[in-house]
């Protein structure tokens, strides 16, 4: 009889309550830049609030994974003892698994567009207010986190799967029109020029194609750094996959 292996909480680097505690310290350094940022607000010209930022709804998302994650694998090792069947618990992992897709190329396009194409813009009297401990994990720790996740576990990403990435970016896009007639997040752009469209849509771009640069990398993991069959269940119903074959279909 084939093993069914979750992938939520098997690694192939480390063991499964190791992968809880990195995890689990993950949500407290998110919860903590939180703390941060509650108690030392970032000063913004133009003057926006904190959650008109995309860095921030992403870092939200971050967060709540990171604490889902944590609690779907303390249930599993220390209550639950064993795998959850229940339609309920196949929903929970079809959610963090949506939630890994969207968050990884998501935290990959914040720290590059803020690291390559807005800090170096900014003035210099302002760029030390993006060289403190909240802003250096939203733009750059985050993707860290999320890298050592993507490597650390059983997990993979389908460039089909893309749906939430550009639900949430389009979200966002639309949000910043609607209620400031700008994106705050891009300060520079001007939607009363004509190139404004095209420069939303390679932002947009640029988020599928990160993920399909770690849909590859996927396959890679699997085939390279696993490669031993496992087989995997996700959402609902039993989806069995060997790692390394290219079953999508």
């Amino acid at each position: 009889k084939r093993a069914v292996a979750d992938p939520m909480v098997e690694s192939g680097l480390l063991t499964e309550r190791q992968l809880l505690l990195v995890r689990f310290v993950f949500f407290v350094i998110a919860m903590s830049v939180w703390g941060f940022l509650a108690t030392h607000p970032p000063l913004f010209e133009p003057v926006f609030d904190l959650f008109d930022f995309y860095t921030i709804w992403n870092y939200g998302i971050l967060t709540v994974y990171f604490g889902l994650m944590s609690f779907y694998g303390a249930c599993r090792l220390f209550w639950v003892k064993g795998r959850m069947e229940s339609p309920q618990w196949r929903s929970v992992r079809m959610v963090l698994w949506e939630l890994f897709q969207q968050q990884l190329p998501c935290s990959a396009v914040v720290a590059l567009v803020f690291w390559v194409l807005v800090f170096p813009n900014l003035p210099n009297s302002h760029k030390p207010e993006f060289v403190r401990y909240g802003s250096l994990n939203q733009h750059g720790t985050n993707f860290l986190m999320m890298l050592f996740e993507f490597f650390a576990n059983d997990l993979p990403v389908y460039f089909a799967h893309s749906v939430l990435l550009l639900s949430v970016s389009c979200l966002y896009l639309w949000y910043g029109v609607a209620v400031f007639g700008a994106i705050p997040s891009m300060p520079h752009l001007n939607l009363t020029r004509e190139t404004a469209i095209v420069e939303l849509v390679c932002v947009l771009l640029f988020h599928l194609a990160l993920c399909l640069v770690f849909d590859r990398l996927s396959v890679w993991k699997f085939s390279r750094l696993f490669p031993k069959p496992k087989y995997i269940e996700i959402g609902v119903g039993l989806e069995a996959k060997e790692f390394g074959v290219d079953a999508r279909g």
